[in-house]
């Protein structure tokens, strides 16, 4: 239950959970997250929250139950259906759920490419930040929509399978935004080939708000993996500049090697 290589986690079995967060904030996000989603989509409880020192914790319900299957339908449709019943709470503006203060989604994704184009230049990847900078004139596609609660980190280790169906957990990067963002997240998080994206999760891999969502995806999580050090740090960037010079080259084919 903890966002990788972040925050640390103290199993109290079977009744609870202890998460020290790296920020008040990120703790304060999925406390409010997990209390809004309550009765509402399947969650774990919160129990309490406080700060130790430089910690901030939260006491969450422990759950019970097994990872998914990315290659089973069911698996995948029933934890579609879990964040789309998340995606129902809305929110006053777009942004992170501690903070939202933007008034268009537009100009929210705007924002966050400015950031990942930075980062990706200091970082040396300076192909990579041109081609992020150049996504701005893409954000015109986008239509209205409304500011709804996404999970903003649907992999599959984020989901636990009970007997009653799939449980959310990490939502500690909950944002206010458009729900079809969260759904390319879990496509592509969960290596789903492009010609299951219709039936088992709803998305048209050729819509191009849908290829403009995986791109930004995209950088965004070369950004982080490059930023870390460690073999599977390595190992994700190395498949998000796989995909990406394979869209900026006209091969769409998200999901990498997995996909047909």
């Amino acid at each position: 239950m903890t966002e990788r290589e972040t925050n640390r986690v103290l199993v109290v079995r079977p009744l609870a959970v202890l998460k020290l967060y790296t920020a008040p904030w990120r703790r304060d996000t999925e406390v409010t997250a997990l209390e809004s989603l309550r009765g509402r989509a399947p969650v774990p409880a919160v129990l309490g929250s406080a700060t130790f020192g430089r910690h901030s914790a939260a006491l969450i319900r422990y759950v019970r139950g097994s990872a998914p299957n990315p290659a089973s339908a069911l698996d995948v449709r029933a934890s579609v259906a879990a964040l789309r019943a998340a995606h129902t709470i809305t929110g006053p503006a777009f942004g992170r759920l501690h903070a939202p203060d933007q008034p268009s989604w537009a100009g929210f994704l705007a924002g966050r490419l400015d950031s990942y184009a930075e980062t990706l230049a200091t970082l040396g990847l300076t192909t990579q930040a041109r081609q992020c900078r150049s996504l701005h004139h893409a954000l015109d596609v986008l239509g209205d929509t409304r500011p709804h609660l996404l999970h903003s980190d649907p992999n599959p280790g984020n989901v636990i399978l009970t007997g009653h169906g799939p449980v959310l957990l990490d939502w500690e990067l909950a944002t206010f935004g458009d729900p079809e963002l969260d759904l390319v997240r879990l496509a592509w998080e969960w290596r789903l080939p492009p010609a299951r994206w219709p039936e088992w999760v709803g998305l048209d891999p050729r819509s191009p708000t849908v290829d403009l969502y995986l791109r930004l995806h995209l950088f965004s999580r070369l950004m982080s993996a490059s930023s870390r050090p460690g073999a599977a740090s390595a190992a994700l960037a190395h498949r998000c500049l796989t995909e990406l010079t394979d869209l900026y080259d006209g091969v769409h084919s998200p999901g990498g090697s997995d996909a047909s």
